[in-house]
């Protein structure tokens, strides 16, 4: 199945089923396998159908953990944006309107400064903090940068996650039908929280 092994046997035509379907560029096999492992593990997919819900389960959560570090990525890349952002504020205020575009064009190319010179990142930075603008000035104009985009995979995280909870759900419902069906009381229950 993958570099670890599982107590649960996995029925041959599942292991397509199972097996990443798309990992993008920088994303670890390691940590799909380890996520895909851990939900196996824990739902002991009994039947064919509970094996396709698991393997929803599988994809779902990868989802939210991509999800995750692309939000993440997206702030860190928003930053240099947020550094610009604020340079103009400084900057351009007095500025004939002449040469305000060549002024916006240098705040540009000092928060490109910014982020790949070190020296560039200590002065501007301690520029900033002269005019008051520390780390908690810069985040917020981070977040303005990127709510669009946050507000986005904020919503595709809850969807993931509201979708992978009813999933949970529908197991749950199953296995007590199933029980009930063979008048015994149910054994095991996975919790929506449990995930």
């Amino acid at each position: 199945m993958g570099s670890r092994a599982l107590d649960i046997a996995v029925p041959p035509i599942f292991h397509q089923v199972v097996q990443p379907a798309f990992l993008m560029p920088g994303e670890n096999l390691n940590d799909y396998e380890a996520i895909r492992d851990m939900i196996i593990q824990e739902i002991a997919p009994q039947s064919g159908i509970e094996w396709l819900w698991a393997a929803d389960l599988i994809e779902l959560s990868w989802d939210i953990v991509r999800y995750r570090a692309l939000r993440q990525k997206m702030l860190k890349i928003r930053r240099q944006d947020a550094i610009d952002a604020m340079l103009q504020r400084l900057d351009l205020p007095g500025i004939p309107h002449a040469f305000r575009q060549s002024a916006r064009e240098q705040t540009k190319l000092n928060a490109e400064q910014w982020r790949t010179d070190p020296t560039a990142n200590a002065e501007i930075e301690n520029r900033l903090t002269t005019q008051g603008m520390d780390e908690g000035s810069i985040n917020a104009e981070v977040l303005i940068q990127s709510r669009e985009l946050f507000i986005m995979f904020d919503g595709l995280m809850q969807s993931a996650q509201t979708r992978r909870i009813l999933l949970l759900r529908e197991i749950n419902r199953r296995r007590i039908s199933l029980e009930i069906e063979r008048g015994n009381l149910p054994k095991r229950r996975i919790a929506a929280t449990d995930m």
